[in-house]
């Protein structure tokens, strides 16, 4: 139902009071001698709380980055690191997981992280509490090392370069052209059912 005009005003009067009652019962307050509020600078808040325990109550305004990146704590003094499968879906991927442990590749632990950083962690069965995101974790190496397999890969990759380039001079002086061939074939031949020596 609409108020008349009358009545807008007087509820209009009636507000005004309630704000001048509010006021004077906030100024008569400031006035009291025990007064239990502290200072806004010597308050404790929640974001004093939350950077006593190292966490940063400004992340918010960090700048916005695609969720498909895989955020990880800066490398430690002396390593690199990068992620490594673990995982298939639902079933243990132990082929790629191992070979990467024996290329020198650990786990991250937890306790190597900075004061702060909350990274995302999951149990694994054989492996304990580990820095990982799905099927991936975070494992890191030694920066000499690293640099030693790199050095193999790079080899191994020079190698590869110069045996198709070599087979292609061959083929520009007039030797046999490059082919791939691939055969398969079948044999079909009977299971031999060996004899019973009892009979």
């Amino acid at each position: 139902m609409a108020q008349t005009k009358t009545q807008r005003r007087a509820a209009g009067r009636k507000g005004a009071q309630t704000r001048k009652r509010n006021q004077q019962l906030a100024t008569s307050r400031q006035d009291e001698p025990n007064k239990v509020e502290l200072p806004d600078e010597q308050r404790t808040t929640e974001q004093d709380v939350m950077r006593s325990y190292g966490v940063n109550p400004d992340a918010h305004d960090e700048p916005w980055v695609r969720p498909s990146e895989l955020e990880a704590p800066e490398p430690r003094q002396g390593f690199t690191q990068r992620w490594i499968r673990i995982r298939i879906g639902n079933n243990d991927d132990p082929r790629n997981s191992m070979r990467k442990f024996r290329e020198g590749w650990l786990p991250r632990r937890l306790e190597t992280c900075p004061v702060g950083y909350l990274p995302p962690t999951f149990s694994h069965a054989k492996l304990g509490d580990v820095i990982g995101v799905e099927d991936l974790i975070l494992c890191e190496m030694p920066v000499k090392k690293a640099l030693q397999r790199n050095a193999f890969y790079e080899a191994k990759k020079d190698r590869a370069i110069e045996g198709i380039e070599g087979d292609l001079r061959k083929v520009s002086q007039g030797g046999p052209r490059i082919a791939q061939s691939s055969k398969s074939h079948t044999t079909k031949r009977r299971l031999r059912v060996p004899t019973d020596p009892t009979e």
